[in-house]
């Protein structure tokens, strides 16, 4: 992804990459949204899936449409609206680097998976 000059302070870039994944840029701050970074079928089917056929097609459904580093290229926070395996994963976990400002809507999400590395709820 290329980045873009903003020609306005307030200007919104919303960039979709997978699922709920998102890149958002704000008055020039960029901001990842529920990283869902794991390989193509990297997941069993999910439990919850309404059909036995269903619950056999292994999650995420498609590869990342750009690399992971460039993905995380400028990111300066993380916001995590909850905490299932399509809004926050091993690979998260694994390459969001340490110091990463997390953020999170509460002190559940907090103690689930993200543990320390929460920066406010």
């Amino acid at each position: 992804m290329k980045r873009r000059k903003t020609s306005e302070k307030n200007e919104i870039i919303f960039h979709q990459i997978r699922n709920c994944t998102t890149k958002l840029t704000y008055a020039g701050i960029h901001i990842l949204i529920d990283p869902f970074l794991v390989p193509k079928d990297y997941y069993p089917g999910l439990d919850i899936a309404p059909t036995p056929e269903m619950k056999k097609i292994r999650v995420p459904m498609n590869e990342l449409p750009i690399s992971i580093d460039e993905i995380l290229k400028d990111i300066e926070a993380v916001i995590i609206s909850h905490t299932h395996i399509d809004h926050w994963d091993d690979y998260a976990a694994k390459y969001i680097p340490k110091d990463m400002p997390i953020f999170v809507q509460n002190p559940g999400d907090k103690k689930k998976k993200i543990k320390s590395r929460v920066h406010r709820y």
